[in-house]
Order: C-alpha cells, then structure tokens, then sequence
C-alpha cells in the first residue's frame, strides 16, 4: 500500500454526514437547525442512491386516531417479539414512541404520506398485530424505485436549506486525533482530487451492506462502508450475524420485490405441488415473519418442491380494491407485463435485504468514540435477530433525527476541536498481473452466500472464511489499471473486512435465533446466548467477544 496526494481540498464544518438516503438527509436537516455549516457526503449520488430507493416506502408506526386500537406499547411487543430477545430496549421504545412524531414531519419537507378520505391508509405487515404500515403516495413513481417518493424530497430540502452535499465522493476513511474523530477523507470519483473534512461531529449514515453476498435486492453501493470505517474509527459492531433475507424477491415474470404486505390482504405462498406450505412451518402461516419465511421457502426447495429455485405467490385472494388503493405500483407493474393477479402466480425466492447489525450505539446514536455518531441501517441494536417490515424505514427518520440533534448539540459544546491529523490518500501498489478486483468481488459475494446466508453450519462458515482470506491475499497482487480499479480495490477491501466480521459472529453463536440459523444448532438457547456478539479491530484482526442482554 502507497500513499499519494496529500489532501488539496479542504473543507470545515460542524457536522459532517457520511451517506446520501433517508437517515442521511432526516440527520442533515435536524443538524442544521441547530448548527450553521453541515455537509452530506456520498458515495453516489445523494436522494438517488442507498437501500431507501428499494424500499417499499411504507413506514410502520402508530398513529393516533378514533378508530386506531393500535399503541406504541403493542407496536414494541411486536418489535420484541420479532427480535427474539435481544432488541437494545431503549432503542426500540424510542422507535416506537417518536415514530409517530418523526413521521408526520416528513410532510413538511415534501414527503406525501398516502391518504384517503384524508385519513392516512393502513397495511398490516407480516409479523405486525395490527395495521401500521403507512405507505407514501407513490402515483409518481415507478415499483423499483418507490423509495425515492422519500429521498427526492428530502434532498430538495437539504438544498433549499443550504446543505453542503459532495456526490460521488466515496469517504476513504475518518480521521482521528487522540481517540477523537475530527473529519473524514474522501475522494472525488470523476477526478481522484482528495478532499479533507474537517468537521466537529461525523454522523455515519451510509446504510448496510447486502451487496456483501451474491443475491440480494440492495443498491449496488451498500457494501459495508458505514461497518468498515467504524471499526477503523475505533469503534465496535454488534449483532453481525443477523442478515434478512426479503422472501418474496419475484424472479419470474417479472424481476422485483413484492410488498408483504399483501400477505396481509390475502396472498399465499404456495409450492410446485399448489400446495399452501407455511402453516407448516408456523402458527402465523403466510403472515409469519421474513426470517420464517425465508427458510421456509429455502426448505421447500430443498425438499424437491420448489420452482426454479424458488416457490409460487398466490394474490388471487387479494381485492381488486386493495391492489387499487394501497399498491398501485404493483398493479402498475403487473398489468405493464400482462400479468392478471387473480389468474396468474409469481415466482418469488429469498433475497439478502437488510443487515439488523451495525454500529453499536446508545440511545443518544453515540458509538462510544468521541465525536462520532450513527444512526439507520449503518447501526445496530433497534431490530435485535430480525426486523419487522417497516421499522427500518421509521428506524431511518426517528434516530436521523436524533443523531442529527446529538451532533449538532455536541459541536455546540467542543470551542476548540481538535485539527484533523495529516491525512494522505492511500492507494494500492500499481500492477497490471494478478487477479482483476472485479473476479476478487464476485468470489467474496458468492462465498457469503453460499455459506453465510439462510442456513449456515461450522464447516460452511469456516470455508467462507478460509476463503476470504485467499480474497484478502489475491488482493495484494491484485491488477490496477486505473481509477475504477483503485476504488474498487478499497471497496472489496472493505467488503472482506465486513465479510470476515459477519462470519465470526456468525461461528461464535453456537444456536438458531430469529434470522441466524445454524442447522448444526437448530434451538434457540437462552441459557447461554441471549444477547450480542460485539466485533472490535484488535491490530490488524478482529476480536469476538458476546454480550448478555440488558433487556428488562
């Protein structure tokens, strides 16, 4: 590894917010009511990229109204219930409680939550008791991308509010000085011209990182980077086993997610026999959870009963009427490829969708290194084993808010940060043999998948992680030919650092809870393992260790 260009462009700021979506821009403007000069840094190309795009951009939270039975407190046992014990509490009754208030204020930056009659609409989600499921007004926008019903306006408002925001600008690294994290480099795609972020506080709000395994429905730029420059920072992750798998990821006739909540108007999944197979696996039946699901689906495949690899999903039972109001992208969808729902079935399989690990942090979005915050899918600890559909995206507005105030309260109290040290760009050494950074990439992604998804065991995951030492090795002689090759070289380096954490948290918890599923431990465990892994940098490895629950 070379070091080149010491950093031309330099920037100060009181807070700084590495990501480009939804958590990002809630965290962005809540920070500058309160402080003058915030800065948003992405990857891509911020409103336009990260997992909310994809989302099906309905929130799950509970609305006051007459004829509502629903409460913050039933919301909270769902969200318990569906994180198998080891959910942080205060995380979770934070987003329950505030959702409601995080939400609704979306409106004010533009965002249409759907209404009829001016009543907000309802849905009821697998794994949800009650309909909670609000969805946005989605008229203008097409199936695959009805997130940006979300991010599009958030990111007018940043604007409109004069909110520094640097697009295609990937963050190397952050910088520390004395344990404190003052800034970030990062670097210009188009030109390769180094920026320094000189910045009071740092929000890490760049997302998850599906793009870790070989099928998955995540933007193609959540690869791990919020876990990666976290642990470089100093700071630790928890919960880094638990990968949800989207189960109703439909690959033919047509290639998209399909909401779950239609499992909730009357969808059914059905095997190649026609049969109705999930109330085999759980009480719950269709409105099981996705961790069920999942392996539900992976098990009727298995058995001889699949199709194509994956199984049927059934809407003939869903109303016309409910199809029409609160899911008019999918009825859009479907007729733009002839497809007639009460006649015709998809074919759905699993689909990594959402990391419920990240970032360990308290309630304040502290990570425990001075200066630095997290909120969003980049953190961990709201949705405990496996999260309901949803409260990712209320996860996103509700703790955007609160790091975004944190920060700005925190760079109000520090006078005189502390200058950001030197910083140089660090490249790889030039070479045009070995093996191409993309070839590396693909053989980290198929790995993870092919022993560290649905169903894992010790033998699997300890050839996924022989493995990704061979990646590790490949890329220190890897070919680099010119720009493209040299970020993806920080990439996939990042992506074997994350892979390595999923899979030794993955090792170290010896039985199956919510969406870790070990078939050499197929019980939940109590006794010994309920609580957290915790994944820290020691050195130049990573250090494993477990910690007992707190939820009381």
């Amino acid at each position: 590894m070379k070091n080149t260009g010491i950093s031309r462009g330099q920037i100060r700021c009181d807070v700084l917010i590495i990501g480009g979506a939804s958590t990002a821009l809630v965290a962005a403007l809540e920070a500058k009511k309160w402080v003058e000069n915030v800065v948003v840094v992405c990857k891509k190309d911020v409103g336009r990229s990260g997992n909310t795009i994809i989302s099906g951009a309905a929130f799950s939270v509970c609305v006051s109204s007459p004829d509502n039975s629903d409460s913050a407190e039933q919301h909270l046992l769902d969200t318990l219930d569906a994180g198998v014990g080891i959910n942080d509490l205060s995380l979770a009754r934070t987003l329950v409680e505030e959702g409601q208030e995080a939400v609704l204020a979306l409106e004010q930056y533009g965002v249409r939550l759907l209404r009829s009659d001016g009543s907000l609409v309802r849905r009821t989600p697998p794994g949800h008791s009650r309909p909670r499921s609000i969805p946005t007004d989605l008229r203008d926008f097409a199936h695959a991308t009805r997130g940006l019903s979300i991010t599009v306006p958030l990111a007018e408002s940043a604007r409109e509010r004069g909110i520094r925001i640097l697009t295609q600008t990937p963050v190397q690294r952050l910088l520390v000085r004395d344990g404190v994290v003052c800034g970030a480099l990062a670097v210009e795609a188009s030109t390769g011209r180094p920026i320094l972020v000189s910045a009071t506080a740092v929000i890490l709000a760049a997302g998850g990182g599906g793009r870790l395994f070989a099928q998955t429905n995540n933007t193609l730029d959540m690869t791990g980077d919020s876990f990666s420059l976290a642990l470089e920072a100093g700071a630790a992750l928890r919960d880094m086993e638990f990968i949800q798998f989207y189960p109703t990821r439909a690959i033919s006739p047509v290639h998209t997610n399909i909401s779950s909540p239609l499992f909730g108007e009357g969808a059914v999944l059905r095997n190649s026999l026609g049969e109705r197979f999930m109330p085999r696996y759980d009480p719950k039946a269709d409105m099981a959870t996705r961790d069920v699901a999942s392996r539900a689906i992976f098990s009727e495949v298995e058995a001889g009963r699949g199709v194509n690899g994956g199984v049927y999903m059934d809407l003939s039972a869903v109303p016309s009427s409910s199809l029409e109001l609160k899911f008019p992208t999918t009825l859009k969808l479907l007729k733009a490829h002839r497809i007639d729902p009460a006649k015709q079935w998809l074919i759905v399989s699993p689909a990594v969708h959402f990391i419920m690990g990240g970032v360990w942090i308290d309630s304040r979005c502290r990570t425990g290194i001075d200066g630095l915050f997290s909120a969003g899918e980049a953190a961990g600890g709201v949705h405990g084993a496996n999260r309901l559909a949803g409260n990712a995206l209320t996860e996103t507005v509700v703790f955007g808010r609160k790091a975004g105030y944190e920060a700005a309260a925190y760079a109000g109290r520090i006078k005189r940060p502390p200058e950001p040290p030197e910083a140089r760009v660090e490249m790889p050494p030039e070479s045009r043999s070995g093996v191409a950074v993309a070839e590396i990439k693909a053989r980290l992604r198929r790995t993870l998948w092919d022993h560290a998804s649905i169903v894992r065991t010790k033998e699997g995951l300890t050839k996924g992680r022989a493995t990704l030492a061979e990646c590790q090795d490949a890329l220190v002689s890897c070919r680099i030919e010119g720009p493209a090759d040299e970020a993806a070289y920080l990439e996939v380096s990042r992506m074997v650092q994350v892979g390595n954490a999923v899979v030794a948290a993955s090792l170290i918890r010896q039985e199956s809870r919510g969406a870790h599923y070990r078939s050499d431990y197929p019980d939940r465990n109590d006794g010994e393992w309920l609580g957290s892994s915790r994944v820290e940098k020691s050195g130049d490895t990573l250090k494993v260790s477990f910690v007992p629950s707190q939820q009381t």
